[in-house]
């Protein structure tokens, strides 16, 4: 593999991180908005926002299998193996332009994969949740689905440890291989989670009380609405 090969998988792993870091923020804004909502104005417990959060729980499960497990494509661990082993193809340098010397690089590799040791068991569990559950039916598990998450838990705390520590080692290899630095936080929009909570719980608010006057309510509600044609005659 040559060095733009190997910064062309970089790339890959990067964007792959950034999407799964984004649907993981705005799972975050729900679970921290029905933490903080206990009279639920917004609807955070019914069925739909239910149904969101098993669906982006799975997406997210998959996604971190694709990084840490996926032995189809590249994944993570692959891709610090190949770094050790393409050393003299990427010539890795810091932000000063120094060249970074074999022996460091490898050691920061190692390190890397020390720390990543530590979610062995997260890494286990989430291999196990998908080919159980999420991408094939286990004959085990067929009636009852929910004794997977039961044997194989993991909490949505443990996968915003693993994906932050995933986030590091690709800012930093990025960095040493780019010479550019990068935010791999999320893709970043004002049109978030919390906006759409906000504007639910704002419009349940206005529906349930009693002091608006003069305004008729269910024209906000209608397929038909005329922003001219609310108030009461």
């Amino acid at each position: 593999m040559d060095r733009e090969e190997i910064i062309a998988h970089l790339k890959e792993l990067r964007d792959s991180v950034l999407y799964t870091g984004t649907l993981l923020h705005q799972m975050n804004l729900l679970i921290e908005w029905e933490e903080n909502d206990p009279d639920d104005e917004a609807g955070i417990r019914g069925q739909f926002f239910g149904m969101i959060s098993v669906c982006f729980y799975r997406v997210i499960v998959l996604e971190c299998y694709k990084l840490i497990w996926d032995t189809e494509h590249q994944n993570l661990y692959q891709f610090l193996n190949q770094l050790s082993r393409y050393y003299d193809e990427i010539k890795p340098e810091d932000g000063d332009g120094r060249k970074v010397e074999k022996k460091e690089y490898v050691n920061l590799i190692r390190m890397q994969k020390k720390s990543l040791s530590k979610f062995d068991d997260v890494k286990d569990n989430i291999q196990k949740l998908r080919n159980n559950l999420i991408a094939h039916s286990d004959k085990d598990y067929y009636l009852n689905k929910y004794q997977v998450s039961r044997d194989f838990p993991v909490s949505w705390a443990e996968i915003n440890e693993l994906l932050d520590l995933i986030k590091l080692i690709i800012r930093k290899h990025y960095s040493l291989l780019t010479n550019a630095d990068i935010d791999m936080s999320r893709i970043h929009s004002s049109q978030n989670a919390r906006l759409y909570l906000t504007r639910l719980r704002a419009m349940e608010r206005f529906w349930k009380n009693k002091n608006i006057n003069k305004i008729r309510k269910s024209a906000f509600f209608s397929e038909d609405y005329n922003p001219d044609d609310v108030f009461m005659k």
